[in-house]
């Protein structure tokens, strides 16, 4: 039951700050995309570099949503709410609201790295700009082949 309240306060929280959770989600990843990713446009291996930036960059945005959602948060009920105090004191465990709070920033993490994948998803499959996803692995791996023949 804890939980489930949790949830709900988290639920109504993300609901009421909508605009603000998305648009935070989505300024930083697409900076380093746009810079990185299409504003430098190196090279290695002979692959785009954005091939090895985009999933670091969904991994972070998932982690960064995840971390902010529920640290920050804490952080501020703790010293100026004195919420801790009334979780103590009320009939829910501990455990269940320490629960709850993980799962809401899981699900606030993987929201943010969905909206990216959703955004980069048509260059990536695709192959809008100039980039194919098929065809930058079939170039990986002919790549691998001449290097294994070559050492043969």
């Amino acid at each position: 039951m804890g939980i489930r309240t949790i949830l709900w306060e988290k639920w109504r929280e993300f609901i009421r700050d909508f605009s603000r959770i998305t648009m935070a989600a989505l300024v930083a990843p697409l900076m380093y995309l746009i810079v990185f990713g299409w504003g430098i446009r190196t090279t290695m291996n002979g692959q785009p570099y954005l091939y090895f930036l985009i999933p670091g960059v969904v991994s972070l945005t998932t982690m960064n949503g995840s971390f902010n959602a529920i640290a920050q948060n804490l952080n501020v009920q703790r010293l100026y709410e004195k919420a801790f105090d009334q979780v103590i004191i009320s009939p829910t465990p501990l455990w269940q609201f320490i629960a709850g709070q993980i799962l809401a920033g899981a699900l606030r993490g993987l929201y943010a790295g969905a909206i990216i994948l959703l955004l980069i998803w048509p260059t990536i499959f695709l192959g809008l700009g100039g980039w194919d996803y098929n065809r930058g692995f079939d170039r990986a791996f002919e790549a691998e082949r001449k290097q294994c023949s070559e050492e043969e």
